[in-house]
């Protein structure tokens, strides 16, 4: 793409932005190594966190029913 940044937009459904936010202490402390402080993580913070986080679960799903369908074997869940 050419760029050294992409950017993502998304639309929270109702009570996400809460969730996200309840989050933020919890980054700081342990994703920027206790750099910032809840105050000071932005939501786009929480949301690379979260996207690094579920992309790492998709990835090993996909690889298990890649396998699944490979073998016809199924992997424990």
């Amino acid at each position: 793409m050419g760029r050294s940044k992409e950017y993502l937009a998304v639309r929270y459904d109702p009570g996400t932005s809460d969730r996200v936010d309840e989050l933020r202490g919890y980054v700081g402390d342990v994703h920027m190594n206790g750099r910032l402080s809840a105050e000071d993580v932005s939501r786009s913070d929480v949301m690379r966190a979260v996207i690094r986080f579920g992309l790492e679960v998709f990835e090993r799903r996909a690889a298990a029913h890649v396998a699944e369908t490979q073998t016809g074997v199924t992997a424990n869940r």
